[in-house]
């Protein structure tokens, strides 16, 4: 599944930057929940394809197991990164995301925590819009 779904990102990005009506410069990446690890892993792989990549709920459970499936695309990351997570994820504990965004090398990087589930409150889309205004245009 999971290759499948990556080779899937690989595939949209190409057919995007193919487009005319497209800026190939200005390309980002939103993952929510599972899909931060297609987009950390892209971003990680692909770094002059993308701008920006925003990055909402990664799941980081507690076992060491699950942390080692974001963490190796995150630390190589050296593009602009938002993270939106929540205090009360049920998937990752706060002290999780925290680690997960200190392993993020770029020097252009922002956290927002909300007071929240897994399920972020709407006004999160604002914010990831005025991310994407600020790296896409």
């Amino acid at each position: 599944m999971y290759d499948n779904t990556y080779k899937d990102v690989v595939s949209t990005i190409a057919y995007l930057k193919q487009r005319d009506d497209i800026d190939k410069d200005h390309i980002g990446i939103f993952g929510f929940s599972m899909g931060t690890f297609f987009a950390f892993k892209y971003g990680a792989e692909h770094p002059k394809q993308v701008k920006t990549i925003i990055a909402a709920v990664p799941p980081l459970l507690k076992d060491d197991r699950s942390k080692r499936s974001i963490p190796p695309f995150a630390h190589k990351l050296q593009i602009p990164v938002l993270m939106l997570v929540a205090n009360q994820d049920q998937w990752t504990p706060l002290e999780n995301s925290k680690w997960l965004y200190d392993t993020i090398p770029a020097t252009d990087k922002h956290i927002i925590i909300y007071d929240s589930t897994h399920s972020l409150p709407v006004d999160y889309t604002t914010q990831a819009i005025d991310w994407l205004k600020k790296y896409l245009q």
